[in-house]
């Protein structure tokens, strides 16, 4: 993920502004509960189109969930919605000196392809692989075997 912003303008454009509205009221009042000392309040970090939560694409609820450890739960603080969209690494990527591999998903509906093109663009020795297919197919099966081959072979021509 390089820019949280993107992934919000994202979200407003398959989720609507109305899953913007929802989470900011969310987000307001966790924060507001926890400066009152209160326990958080908390929504899906994943959920289906049109409910609630985080991450709420298509993929994200059958993408994410199957992810997670048996004794995780699938919550996340809702004020956590404030931060995404500070988040941008990609401000800093042209200071990126070392060797860099940006493994990007072309279909990811959580982390903009396009914002982590633009990075690695910026970063004078960035390596780049990309995938065709979603945010969370990564993380299994044959996308998975690629990416761990690429990473594997990036990392031995530096560490030897």
């Amino acid at each position: 993920m390089m820019d949280g912003l993107a992934s919000l303008l994202g979200v407003v454009g398959y989720a609507g502004l109305m899953q913007a509205i929802r989470l900011t009221w969310h987000g307001t009042v966790d924060w507001l509960r926890r400066g009152l000392g209160m326990s958080p309040r908390y929504i899906a970090s994943a959920g289906r189109p049109g409910e609630l939560g985080m991450m709420t694409a298509d993929d994200c609820q059958e993408g994410y969930v199957p992810l997670l450890a048996d004794n995780a739960s699938n919550y996340v603080a809702a004020g956590v919605s404030y931060a995404i969209p500070l988040f941008r690494p990609i401000r800093l990527a042209s200071k990126v000196a070392c060797p860099a591999l940006v493994l990007i998903c072309d279909h990811d509906t959580v982390a903009p392809a396009k914002a982590a093109a633009k990075a690695a663009e910026t970063m004078p020795n960035a390596e780049v692989k990309r995938y065709p297919v979603g945010h969370f197919d990564v993380y299994r099966g044959e996308a998975l075997d690629r990416s761990i081959k690429d990473q594997l072979d990036f990392l031995a021509r530096f560490f030897r």
